[in-house]
């Protein structure tokens, strides 16, 4: 390997070579003062400890040379952008933050992005943003919606037959918007079960018969001791067409106990 010091438009090269342990010791500390290094090939530096790599400015690498790590990663510039590759996963580990400056945003692909001015946070999606939680998403605010409608889609038991000789229980914890069809039975008892307190959920009384369906009745009452068929049809007619359905909006009190909260019928209508 050849090692070529340079400096002769600056004066004479400094070169100073410094033993701490006598020559040929292993561990001998070697310092090395020059202007220029410069290889022709490959230049292996090996060291038994740490290179330390001391500047009073900058340690420059030039653009499109990048920094290797193993045969996976790699850190490289283009004097514009900087790219960062990897063979798996980038952990930044950081005793306090990861801080990114306002006005800058974390792109994903092309079409979302995360990015916050010091004041609001924005998060833009190309299509659905989806968050998925396994317990809750909590919200400590208002919840505005701007050219947009809250849809209840997570749909527990649907259409489930309320039968003459018993009831249906729904499981609560399998959605929030579920459907009894009532098929012309006038005595069907609802039981709930496994509801999240405070939980807000939609019941659909259908009537697949068409002729003679009504109202369920709920198996607790310690909230709500009246009846759904109170609460929706004061008049207390029974369904007379495949289309009559009411729309029921419950609150759970406890895990099997839910009180109504608004009913918006045309069954009797």
């Amino acid at each position: 390997m050849k090692k070529l010091f340079k400096g002769l438009g600056l004066g004479l090269l400094a070169l100073a070579l410094v033993v701490g342990v006598g020559a040929g010791s292993a561990n001998a500390a070697i310092t090395v003062a020059v202007n220029a290094i410069t290889e022709t090939g490959a230049l292996t530096i090996t060291a038994v400890g740490a290179i330390n790599l001391t500047a009073t400015t900058d340690v420059v690498v030039p653009a499109n040379v990048g920094v290797t790590f193993g045969t996976g990663e790699k850190i490289e510039g283009d004097s514009t952008d900087l790219t960062v590759t990897s063979g798996g996963a980038i952990n930044l580990t950081a005793v306090t933050d990861v801080v990114v400056p306002a006005n800058v945003g974390v792109t994903f692909g092309t079409g979302e992005k995360i990015e916050g001015d010091n004041t609001s946070i924005t998060v833009t999606s190309g299509a659905l943003i989806n968050l998925t939680s396994t317990t809750g998403v909590v919200v400590t605010d208002d919840l505005s919606l701007t050219n947009g409608a809250l849809t209840y889609a997570d749909t527990g038991s649907q259409d489930e037959a309320c039968t003459v000789d018993g009831g249906v229980t729904l499981d609560l914890s399998t959605g929030n918007f579920f459907s009894v069809d009532m098929v012309d039975n006038t005595a069907c008892v609802v039981t709930f079960a496994s509801g999240k307190v405070g939980g807000i959920y939609v019941l659909e009384v259908i009537n697949g018969g068409g002729t003679t369906g009504d109202f369920p009745t709920f198996a607790s009452t310690t909230n709500q001791a009246v009846t759904p068929k109170a609460v929706c049809n004061a008049g207390g007619g029974t369904s007379d067409a495949l289309a009559d359905k009411a729309t029921i909006l419950l609150m759970a009190r406890t895990a099997s106990d839910v009180q109504i909260l608004s009913c918006a019928s045309n069954i009797g209508a």
